[in-house]
C-alpha cells in the first residue's frame, strides 16, 4: 500500500478522483477527493497496490480539464 497526498488544482468543472489498486474487476464507488470548479483541494489516502505495484486514478470529470498532483508520502510492505 502507499500513503498519498492527492491535490487537484485549476479544475474548470466539478468532479472527483477515485484511487484504487490495479486489476480490480470494478471501480470502487468511494472517492478520495471531491472538488468544485476553481478550487484547489488536497486530501490524504492510503491505497493498496494491485499486482505488480499498480495504482489506478480515475477522474470523474464529465467535461473540462483539471490538474492532479500526487505525492507519495510513504509505503507499507
Amino acid at each position: 500500500a502507499v500513503a498519498l497526498n492527492i491535490t487537484v488544482t485549476l479544475p474548470t468543472a466539478q468532479g472527483y478522483f477515485i484511487a484504487y489498486p490495479g486489476g480490480l474487476p470494478m471501480r470502487p464507488g468511494a472517492s478520495v477527493l471531491n472538488y468544485m470548479a476553481g478550487q484547489t483541494r488536497a486530501n490524504n489516502a492510503v491505497v493498496p497496490l494491485g499486482a505488480g505495484g499498480t495504482l489506478v486514478i480515475y477522474c470523474g470529470l464529465t467535461s473540462g480539464t483539471t490538474h492532479l498532483v500526487i505525492d507519495v508520502t510513504g509505503y507499507f510492505e
